[in-house]
């Protein structure tokens, strides 16, 4: 009896063993298998790299149809400190497979689609503004999104929308923005995009963006409103090498006016005392009142004690009204701020 029994448990386990073999063998995919994986995710992978547009779109569709297994490659993509475009591509695909919703969200956002319950603005939607002021409430998540519309999928061209995502990325001001901006700065060939992305580099205040902007500023080939825009985001950005440069474009009188008054706002976002001499040479060299006015605006928020005669002189004797009373301003600021200071 004991014989039989023990027959019988031998028989039970090694059936039990056979059908465990057989289940493993159904379930788990062959090693073989994997690899496949492995390198179809690499090719979806390199071609989203590599392109833009509906092929860009078609690659992305590639990688997220293989579902969650690639979080972790994709989550090793977006650590690369070598390659910034597969890290961005691979934050992008990360957050479209975890951050499906918030994506999705941008999208309506970027929009300006009025969703509030009453009465809608006048233009049926909301300002590039308050589109912008949306995203950047999302916080950083929504970064790669936000790059993916502009360097990748290239979904939006209406300016409404593309000013929203600049805007947006700007008042992040997060510096993984940095390289695709200076990218599309230096590559794309429209001047919009060009200055909008000026722009957004201006806003996050990266020193990276310095010579390549300055060499927009340089480019005497290029429209007056690309390197206008130049010469205000060189102040902005702080960096004191700017100075001479703006200097420069401010005393030739062979630029154009516009030019010239954007040179101006550039030295008055300088901020730098130094700026205050180029400044003062216009007001002793220039008649064109439509120039006296920015400088004498910019020289109010430099501040430099020294410019105060040269004001006094044109708030008591210059001709034009609007003239006298900017140069009243600007000696109110000055002594503002001298006494502050004490």
């Amino acid at each position: 009896m004991k014989s039989a029994v023990k027959g019988l448990n031998i028989w039970f386990y090694s059936l039990y063993f056979i059908t465990a073999s057989l289940t493993n063998c159904m379930t788990e995919p062959h090693r073989g298998e994997k690899m496949l994986n492995k390198e179809k995710f690499e090719s979806f992978f390199k071609a989203a790299v590599e392109r833009s547009g509906p092929a860009y779109i078609d690659a992305r569709t590639g990688v997220l149809g293989m579902g969650h297994e690639v979080l972790p490659l994709l989550e090793l993509k977006s650590q690369s400190k070598a390659d910034w475009k597969s890290s961005m591509v691979g934050e992008i695909l990360w957050g479209w497979n975890t951050r499906k919703d918030l994506f999705e969200e941008c999208s309506v956002l970027v929009k300006g689609t009025w969703l509030k319950p009453g009465p809608k603005p006048v233009t049926g939607d909301l300002t590039p503004d308050k589109r912008a002021s949306a995203l950047a409430a999302r916080r950083e998540a929504v970064v790669p999104r936000l790059l993916e519309m502009l360097i990748k999928s290239k979904e939006y061209t209406d300016p409404g929308e593309r000013d929203a995502i600049f805007l947006a990325l700007g008042y992040l001001r997060d510096k993984r923005a940095v390289m695709p901006l200076l990218e599309l700065l230096q590559a794309d060939q429209d001047e919009y995009t060009r200055v909008r992305a000026i722009g957004a580099l201006g806003m996050i205040g990266s020193q990276q963006a310095f010579e390549p902007i300055l060499k927009i500023l340089q480019s005497e080939e290029l429209g007056d409103t690309l390197r206008g825009a130049a010469a205000v985001i060189l102040g902005q950005l702080g960096d004191r090498r700017a100075l001479d440069h703006l200097r420069l474009v401010l005393l030739n009188k062979k630029n154009s006016l516009n030019l010239r008054i954007q040179a101006v706002y550039g030295l008055e976002n300088l901020g730098n005392e130094r700026a205050a001499e180029p400044l003062q040479q216009i007001l002793s060299m220039e008649k064109d009142v439509d120039l006296l006015q920015p400088v004498i605006v910019a020289l109010g928020k430099v501040g430099d004690i020294s410019s105060l005669k040269q004001l006094d002189e044109i708030a008591q004797s210059h001709p034009d009204k609007d003239v006298r009373e900017a140069a009243q301003e600007a000696i109110a600021k000055i002594k503002l701020k001298l006494g502050s200071e004490k």
